[in-house]
């Protein structure tokens, strides 16, 4: 599965879910404090969304918040010692995902996660697209 961002331009970024929680993880490492994701358009107040970012509803990431996870991708891509941070995130969610689905979901978690190398683009691109400002998560 994977997690579209489009922002107001129109501009489309897609993620894997793994990978999209890695960089979550990794922008609150890098001194991201989230705010918050806001309700679709569509939705009346009595529908119940948690605000997160780790789902795909339709919710919007406001500009503000987009800046400040834009400017925790780039001090995260500034690090030399982003491929030592990079294994601890992965280890910790993987931790996590073990505890609440065993030990063949965490292996699969793992092996689906790049490396630090090949993040780094990833986070690159993201921070340019984060950048542009507030966007939706699909």
């Amino acid at each position: 599965m994977a997690v579209s961002l489009t922002n107001a331009l129109g501009e489309d970024y897609r993620l894997g879910n793994s990978v999209w929680s890695l960089v979550l993880n990794l922008a609150q490492r890098y001194g991201w404090k989230p705010l918050g994701t806001l309700l679709p358009a569509e939705l009346d107040e009595s529908t119940r969304l948690s605000g997160d970012y780790d789902t795909s509803d339709g919710q919007t990431v406001t500009s503000t918040d987009a800046a400040a996870f834009s400017q925790s991708l780039r001090a995260a891509t500034a690090d030399r010692n982003l491929e030592m941070a990079v294994r601890k995130v992965i280890v910790a969610i993987a931790e996590a995902v073990r505890a609440q689905f065993g030990d063949d979901i965490a292996a699969l978690y793992m092996s689906s996660m790049p490396a630090a190398d090949d993040l780094r683009p990833i986070l690159e691109d993201l921070c340019d697209f984060c950048r542009q400002g507030e966007f939706v998560i699909e």
